[in-house]
């Protein structure tokens, strides 16, 4: 089972279950990339961020209340200042589809009279510390993660988390969800009210009054999960799944030092699941015409380490059946088959008051959370018909096995002392820790901590030395320091400011995130890159490396009366460049550009620059410049009607001979034959105009007319039937119309293999109005997978389709080779070579996804969080892949109550997701297990290698996951795992739908 709907707490041992279709959906590989554009792309950024940063209470409210007016809502990002303002008795209300993400480095606190509200399916709050001492309210809502991405949450002394009771439409998914990563701290005083799921760490001293249910689920196994402090429980603690089907064999531990009281709803169940109790567990009931109910049921154990189970009465225990039963009593031979096994093992102590019966030799004690079960059974041992063998599970569920021979039964603690509190002791708050006062009961001796203060927190001061800040506390007794730590690599000159540093800090670092400033970090050279504390700052310097260059020609065509000089193009653009230029006249080379008529080499080389790597001496870039006759306009020139052609023959060192007539007319036609059978043919107008025919050995032809207003046809007519035409206008615009015959497109699916288009390569261009444009003549109704011939290709170089109606649309599977661009079309599709290269600070060239990101980028599957940044390392949410899904299949996802509402219905119908918990973050498996149902789950007769963790991938994902990794799709993580629960990065994501493109299209 892929995932169950976190936060669903059992009555009983019944469950609402989310179901998903079992349909499974065999598509076509090589479009599944075409709409997952509306992940960040064609789905507005706003699904994802939503914009500036903001630092105090009016600017988040107005941000707030911005997004609210967007359809798609977004995050408000917050670094809140120290004085960040909030009014008197302020009411935060985070609308739907709204969510906060407060800066990394950066804790926020909810102070003591202040109220937040979480309307229902809010994003709720990202935060690395939240401190809660005024209110937090969460509206009823199947979203139970409004807080899961925060790694601490202390509620503290005047603090309290509420929740309203219900949910109209499922009444028992509501609470919060504590992932196993986060740890959340109830101080004492504190009140957590919702229904928790637990899979991390749920500590302190305060009270928590909704059920904890500590159950596996979408996440996997709740493996990690720790009650410790002095919590008091008041709405009952269930572990694990008494529905074996759904069992993820969850183990809750108690640790050594803790002491958690479970009163009011007094109840435990450990279904398929172990409670490790290390410390004290007290079961007290202050009702006393109610019962308390620990119940450990199938599959369920207790394993007592040093740990104490304390039982206050009255509790309904059953013991050996024959002290109550007034037939023929039950034999615990029958008990024992039906649990052979002790339900409670270890070597800690149970202790209960004398005025319940202990164990009897038979180590056998029934104890029970169903009341009608107790009855029932009463009722059949008396009638002598109890059997274990024969009744329903559910009759003997009750029966639980003890260890006495490890486990110490003790009678000594009496909980009906009325105590009388006497203080005794006071603890003052430290740096980190809270002050409070101890009282000693004068009658038992128990005791208890209250008065709790907030601790004072550190007072920094900062010290630099080199390229580090120190932080240090000024209290007597503390002993905190920390460290911040810049480093620099070295970059290459760019023409653009490098930006290359980063900040390390050591554990505990309180400063939060430090800037860094540069200093000449643009030309080549020693660069400075700085961060400041305080008042305090720390440098480094790095070295700027001169940059090899690239270096174009232009302007060669001209014509006579009007020529200037060849320019010069070079990348990167350096203002301190000196480029020299040459021409060859008459044998000679000389700076002064010719004018008369003729063809003449170039050669230039950049010279002198601060920036650039100079070319060898000797090397350049070279060129023709030609210069042809411009036209008189009149009648014809020259006299002899009758003079005949002028024809002259010259053989060539490489073999070839070449053929020049002139024509009375001015017409020269050079025809240059090779020894392989190939022919040139250069006929040159007396206007200048130039047409070069190539045929080769095997029949193909290709015509160039270079025109002298600047424009060029290209015509290719091969043998195989293909051919095309390209013109390139005065200002350099280029369009090409290519057509394929029947055979040619057959054979190369039967190969599998793309068609190499018969025209010239062609440059892509950023700019898509100038981009050059490629047209495609093909058999009727057909497509073909062709290669588009293009120099300089990057991983950005993307083909873009343009409709009948104008609008233009990147194709998402645009695969870049060695020689251009391969994509799919069909007849009559026209299609723009585009340089869709995204640049993002965040994401430098020495960045191990650099060309991944800017692969999706470039592909529209992903848009940057700005213009400049990409936030590889934030982690993508599953709303976004199905609702990507569900508009490829034709859904129409708008409406409903939110923007992935239609999305998530269509994956749950179609089988491709159970639609649960779609603002959580999309794990590594699950992402994979998508994709493969969406590409309908192939399954494949090969293992998943070496990797070492191969063992904790749910079974669910197995299938998809050997596919991914024998595909190539999915690679190590860090640490040579593949971290199937390991959330999956924006980087991530890009990384593997490049490789599914790559590896299936």
């Amino acid at each position: 089972m892929e995932d169950i709907a976190q936060g669903t707490f059992m009555a009983n041992s019944s469950a609402t279950l989310w179901t998903r279709g079992k349909q499974r959906m065999r598509k076509r590989i090589g479009a599944v990339l075409l709409t997952v554009c509306l992940l960040l792309g064609l789905l507005p950024t706003t699904a994802l961020a939503g914009g500036f940063e903001v630092t105090n209470y009016s600017k988040l409210v107005a941000k707030l209340e911005e997004l609210r007016g967007n359809e798609y809502g977004g995050y408000a990002y917050l670094s809140p200042a120290a004085e960040f303002g909030w009014p008197e008795n302020a009411v935060l209300t985070i609308p739907a589809n709204v969510g906060i993400e407060v800066t990394s480095g950066y804790t926020w606190e909810i102070p003591n009279g202040i109220t937040v509200n979480f309307e229902a399916n809010c994003y709720g709050i990202q935060c690395e510390e939240l401190t809660i001492n005024g209110t937090m309210h969460m509206a009823y809502s199947t979203q139970d993660t409004v807080l899961r991405q925060c790694d601490r949450v202390i509620i503290g002394p005047t603090g309290t988390f509420t929740c309203a009771d219900d949910h109209p439409d499922y009444p028992t998914v509501y609470g919060i969800y504590i992932p196993a990563e986060s740890i959340w701290e109830v101080q004492a005083g504190g009140t957590l009210n919702p229904r928790v799921s637990l899979y991390g760490t749920l500590t302190g001293s305060g009270t928590v009054s909704g059920a904890v249910q500590v159950q596996g689920g979408f996440s996997g196994t709740a493996s990690n999960a720790t009650l410790s402090g002095n919590l008091a429980l008041t709405g009952g603690l269930s572990v694990g799944n008494s529905n074996e089907a759904m069992a993820y064999d969850d183990t809750l531990t108690v640790p050594s030092g803790s002491h958690i009281t479970v009163t009011g709803q007094c109840w435990m169940n450990i279904n398929n699941a172990t409670l490790h109790l290390n410390g004290e567990l007290e079961f007290r009931q202050g009702n006393t015409e109610s019962y308390a109910n620990p119940s450990i049921g199938p599959g369920g154990k207790m394993i007592m380490g040093d740990g104490k189970l304390i039982l206050n009465p009255p509790y309904r225990f059953m013991q050996n059946a024959a002290d109550w039963a007034d037939g023929e009593p039950v034999t615990f031979e029958k008990i024992q088959n039906a649990v052979p096994e002790p339900l409670i093992d270890g070597a800690g102590i149970i202790c209960f008051n004398d005025n319940v019966n202990a164990p009897g030799e038979e180590s056998g004690w029934i104890f029970s959370c169903y009341a009608d079960l107790v009855a029932q059974a009463e009722e059949q041992v008396k009638n002598n018909a109890y059997d274990p063998d024969e009744a329903d599970p559910m009759t003997w569920a009750p029966v639980c096995m003890i260890d006495l021979e490890n486990i110490a039964i003790e009678r000594s603690w009496d909980s009906s002392c009325v105590h009388n509190w006497e203080k005794t002791g006071e603890t003052p708050a430290t740096c980190t820790e809270q002050g409070y006062s101890t009282y000693t009961c004068s009658k038992c001796q128990a005791t208890k901590q209250d008065d709790f203060v907030s601790a004072l927190g550190h007072d920094l001061t900062y010290t630099a030395s080199g390229s580090t800040i120190t932080e240090d506390c000024q209290r007597e007794d503390c002993d905190h320091t920390a460290t911040a730590t810049l480093s620099a690599a070295d970059g290459v000159y760019t023409g653009q400011a490098v930006e290359n540093g980063k900040v390390v800090y050591s554990e505990g670092w309180e400063g939060g995130a430090l800037a860094i400033s540069y200093s000449d970090n643009i030309n080549a050279g020693q660069a400075t890159a700085s961060i400041t504390a305080g008042e305090i700052s720390a440098n480094v310097t790095f070295q700027i490396a001169r940059a090899e260059h690239t270096m174009s020609l232009a302007n060669l065509s001209q014509t006579s009366g009007n020529v200037s000089a060849v320019t010069c193009t070079v990348s990167p653009a350096d203002s301190t460049a000196k480029v020299t230029v040459e021409y060859q006249v008459d044998g000679e080379w000389t700076d002064q550009f010719p004018t008369a008529v003729g063809s003449y080499p170039v050669r230039a080389r950049v010279a002198e620059s601060d920036n650039l790597v100079l070319a060898d001496v000797g090397t350049y870039t070279t060129g023709t410049l030609i210069i042809s006759q411009r036209s008189s306009g009149g009648g014809s020139t020259g006299s002899s009607s009758s003079s005949g052609n002028k024809t002259e023959v010259e053989k060539n060192p490489d073999g070839s001979t070449t053929t020049t007539v002139t024509k009375p007319n001015g017409t020269v036609t050079e025809t240059t034959k090779y020894p392989d059978g190939t022919q040139e043919v250069v006929e040159t107008k007396k206007d200048g105009t130039v047409t070069t025919t190539t045929t080769d050995k095997t029949g193909n032809k290709t015509e160039v007319v270079e025109n002298t207003d600047g424009t060029t046809r290209t015509t290719i007519t091969n043998e195989d039937g293909s051919s095309s035409v390209t013109k390139t206008d005065k200002d350099g615009n280029v369009e090409a119309q290519v057509k394929l015959p029947t055979d040619v497109v057959e054979d190369a699916v039967q190969k599998g293999q793309a068609v190499a288009l018969p025209m010239p390569s062609v440059s892509a261009s950023s700019n898509r109005d100038e981009a050059p444009t490629v047209t495609m003549d093909l058999p009727r109704n057909t497509t073909a997978k062709v290669e588009i011939p293009v120099e300089d290709v990057t991983p950005g170089t993307v083909a873009v389709l343009v409709k009948a109606d104008g609008t233009e649309e990147v194709i998402k599977t645009s695969l870049t080779t060695d020689g251009g661009v391969t994509v799919t079309l069909s007849d009559g599709d026209t299609v723009k070579i585009v340089d869709n290269s995204r640049d993002f600070a965040d994401v430098p060239d020495a960045h191990w996804a650099s060309e991944a990101v800017n692969f999706a980028a470039s592909r529209e599957l992903f848009a940057g969080t700005s213009d400049t940044t990409f936030a590889p390392e934030v982690a993508m949410n599953r709303a976004m892949i199905v609702t990507v899904l569900a508009r490829f299949e034709g859904v129409d996802t708008s409406g409903g109550d939110s923007w992935y509402e239609a999305g998530q219905q269509w994956a749950v119908e179609n089988g491709i997701s159970d639609g649960t918990s779609l603002d959580q973050n999309l794990t590594r498996e699950q992402l994979i297990t998508m994709l493969w149902r969406y590409a309908g789950s192939p399954i494949i007769e090969v293992g998943l290698g070496d990797y070492p963790d191969c063992d904790s991938i749910s079974s669910w994902a197995v299938k998809a996951m050997a596919w991914a990794v024998n595909a190539g799709i999915i690679t190590g993580a860090d640490g040579g795992t593949l971290a199937p629960q390991g959330v999956a990065s924006r980087a991530q994501v890009a990384a593997i739908l490049m490789r599914f493109v790559e590896t299936t299209v």
